[in-house]
């Protein structure tokens, strides 16, 4: 069974009681209080990830009930009963307890199912997860996607050149179509609403720069898997960290110097975006392999004739745990086989390489700056996410968890100024 990551409702409150007095390094040195407030804030962001709310306000739920809920169906005592509910007959009463009794150990089977379907997928998904050749495929990148980011971020690029490499992606261009079409669009970018028909017109009318803006977003948001039964609220999650992850990266190299040419910090926008990918693959293969291991034991468990267990498999649950655990321990490494596997070509090299140091986990004072960079824009990204769901430790472990990040307090503010989960459409496309 695999431990889930455990944190509390009030972990925040429980980590810093735990450490009463570390402030003084007598207790704890910097360094080591920076490393266990950084490790707390990671574990509670794959927590809130998972959770069924979109305000992350529930506590996780691991589908086991107490001897109350079980027996809740039994008839009240007479001080407890509502004022016209008759007294059971004994008879009744026995019955009562008997399918009482029933819930009790059909919830046991589940349980025990629960578990093996939880022990099997593991298995599954580490296999799968573990081979390039698997990822690949989960990614749902298009096949021209390297091409495609070539010749965007080329700077020798023109619209013919665009459009024929965005002609050539499937769906790309009937999505840019709806952008533009759009009224909310136009109403951003200061347009008047007029129907756009023709890609090619579509593909001008956002602009070379605009491009580079909406495109690698675009291809990302498509490889999400929205409709989720298992986890209906991940997909947007990870979208909005991503998202808001991105824009920190791009606003954190206009604080930096870039942007003097116009757009050329939106590497950085693709850069935070694309390290979202890791994930995503783990949410599709968890789908998968649900649905397959399970199958699996079904017909193992039909083949062996156990019937209540069979029953306890087909109402089993997705184990949150687990999936909490692979996007902690697997996330960065799926990540890693992707950026790997991406042709980045001589254009966006520097974006390989910032991916390396952060997988690397290089010391900040030995990376390049984008390597700095994506370090500081995933914990702002990370601390906004938590901060939004009231789930961040407090204010006294802020100034400690960005420490160790080389993040300067202008910097933090100038991100604390910028609504950083939407796309500012309006400073590339207008």
């Amino acid at each position: 069974m695999i431990k889930p990551l455990v944190i509390g409702r009030d972990y925040g409150i429980l980590f810093f009681k735990r450490f009463t007095g570390y402030f003084s390094r007598d207790v704890m040195t910097d360094k080591k209080l920076n490393n266990n407030i950084t490790e707390s804030v990671e574990k509670a962001f794959y927590q809130w990830l998972i959770t069924k709310s979109s305000e992350s306000t529930e506590d996780y739920n691991d589908g086991m009930f107490d001897e109350n809920m079980l027996s809740s169906g039994i008839a009240l005592d007479k001080k407890s009963r509502k004022p016209n509910q008759r007294v059971l007959l004994d008879v009744e009463k026995q019955g009562e307890m008997r399918r009482a009794d029933e819930r009790k150990q059909k919830e046991s089977f589940r349980v025990m199912a629960n578990t093996i379907l939880s022990q099997n997928m593991h298995k599954h998904m580490s296999s799968v997860l573990s081979d390039s050749n698997n990822v690949l495929p989960i990614a749902k990148l298009p096949a021209t996607f390297s091409d495609l980011m070539d010749v965007l971020y080329s700077p020798s690029s023109n619209y013919r050149s665009l459009a024929s490499i965005i002609s050539g992606t499937v769906g790309l261009p009937k999505q840019i179509l709806a952008l533009v079409n759009n009224s909310d669009f136009c109403s951003t970018v200061g347009r008047e609403v007029r129907l756009i028909k023709d890609p090619q017109t579509a593909i001008g009318a956002i602009g070379a720069v605009g491009l580079r803006q909406v495109i690698p977003m675009m291809i990302m948001k498509g490889s999400l898997k929205f409709e989720c039964e298992h986890f209906p609220r991940l997909s947007q999650k990870l979208w909005s960290f991503g998202t808001t992850k991105g824009n920190a990266m791009a606003a954190l190299l206009r604080h930096h110097g870039y942007g003097k040419e116009e757009g050329d910090e939106l590497d950085g926008l693709l850069l935070g975006a694309f390290t979202i990918l890791g994930m995503v693959c783990i949410h599709h293969q968890f789908s998968r392999s649900f649905e397959d291991v399970r199958q699996g034991c079904l017909v193992k468990l039909r083949d062996q004739q156990k019937r209540d267990l069979y029953n306890g498999m087909i109402e089993a649950e997705a184990d949150r745990a687990m999936m909490q655990t692979f996007m902690y321990q697997y996330g960065p490494t799926v990540t890693a086989m992707l950026v790997e596997n991406f042709n980045w070509g001589n254009r966006l090299a520097h974006l390989k390489r910032a991916f390396e140091d952060e997988h690397a986990n290089i010391a900040i004072e030995q990376r390049s700056l984008h390597g700095k960079l994506i370090l500081q824009a995933d914990r702002y990204a990370k601390f906004e996410m938590l901060r939004k769901a009231k789930r961040f430790p407090g204010k006294e472990a802020i100034k400690p968890y960005f420490s160790g990040c080389g993040i300067d307090a202008s910097a933090l503010t100038e991100l604390n100024s910028s609504d950083l989960r939407k796309l500012d459409m309006r400073r590339y496309i207008g």
